[in-house]
């Protein structure tokens, strides 16, 4: 696929331009200097020149835009070093911007306060605030590993519902087919369970190899109705990942989609044969032990000849 040449294509130009124009009319309009700032930041139109870029996002602002609140937040926590004045820069923008009803802001608070700050009061405050899919979703991914499945189940029902048709991330359905699966959180409902388990296998976001064994392996336990004493539990990535705020759609901003996730994700343990799932293991604790006991007996025997070997002489 051919690279587009943000500089020289005729309609960056032309919209660089129209901003250019509309700074000379209205020099304090906040919405052309915020587009201004993305041109000069990112190279439409025009040479890229990130200072020059950083100095109108600046601009607008202190105008009030509340776009550029937050990408000037987004650029000291994403793009910048990870110094703990960029942080706190982000941090002060990123307020400023939620204090405007900014969703992504207040996401963005959240993730610094739970994986920076290691604050999870304030963490799950922002994600409440925000209301929307990816608060939710680190909501939902925040107490389903730590194993509170009423919460977890109250925010991945709100996913779901507003994305009947399957969400982003298969990883929520597997979650909540899960949930329903062991009735942890809600009544158990063996139905809705292999009903997620098949939509997260048809899910347009990405699905990992783990994830993917994980949904077969729960389906095909389903089907032959070989319910499993012990369930397996399903643990997803330790951190939810978080989509970085951009106006560029999600497969621009992703166009390769294996870079989602940062670890596997999949079940607790190996997958085995169907014995092995069903016997939660055993046979490989059995064979472990077997092989223990033989080495035991092996020492002792050597022991007995050794013994023996000195007393003849």
């Amino acid at each position: 696929m051919a690279t587009i040449d943000y500089k020289n294509d005729p309609d960056y130009i032309k919209r660089f331009q129209k901003y250019l124009n509309a700074l000379k009319t209205n020099e304090n309009d906040s919405k052309s200097q915020y587009e201004l700032a993305r041109c000069y930041y990112y190279g439409f139109g025009t040479r890229e020149n990130k200072d020059k870029g950083l100095e109108w996002f600046k601009i607008a602002a202190n105008n009030g835009n509340v776009e550029a609140m937050n990408m000037l937040g987004d650029i000291n926590y994403n793009e910048l070093q990870k110094t703990e004045k960029n942080i706190e820069d982000a941090l002060k923008w990123y307020r400023l911007a939620a204090k405007h009803g900014h969703k992504d802001s207040m996401v963005e608070l959240g993730h610094i306060y739970m994986n920076r700050k290691n604050n999870i009061p304030e963490a799950l405050k922002f994600y409440i605030q925000a209301d929307n899919t990816l608060g939710n979703y680190n909501l939902l991914h925040y107490f389903y590993n730590t194993e509170n499945f009423a919460k977890a189940f109250e925010y991945g029902d709100k996913l779901l519902k507003k994305n009947e048709n399957g969400t982003f991330w298969p990883e929520i359905e597997i979650m909540m087919g899960s949930i329903y699966y062991t009735g942890d959180g809600t009544a158990k409902d063996v139905d809705k369970a292999r009903a997620l388990f098949v939509l997260a296998l048809n899910t347009k976001g990405y699905l990992s190899k783990d994830n993917k064994e994980f949904a077969e392996k729960m389906i095909k336990i389903i089907d032959d109705k070989k319910f499993l004493a012990n369930p397996i539990f399903f643990t997803p990535s330790t951190k939810p990942h978080l989509l970085k705020n951009s106006n560029l759609s999600v497969l621009e901003r992703y166009p390769d989609m294996s870079s989602m996730s940062n670890q596997p994700v999949g079940a607790f343990g190996n997958f085995g044969n169907e014995e092995d799932l069903m016997q939660g293991g055993s046979r490989k604790r059995k064979s472990k032990s077997r092989k223990h006991k033989a080495s035991k007996s092996k020492s002792k025997l050597r022991k007995r000849k050794s013994k023996t070997h000195k007393r003849k002489h």
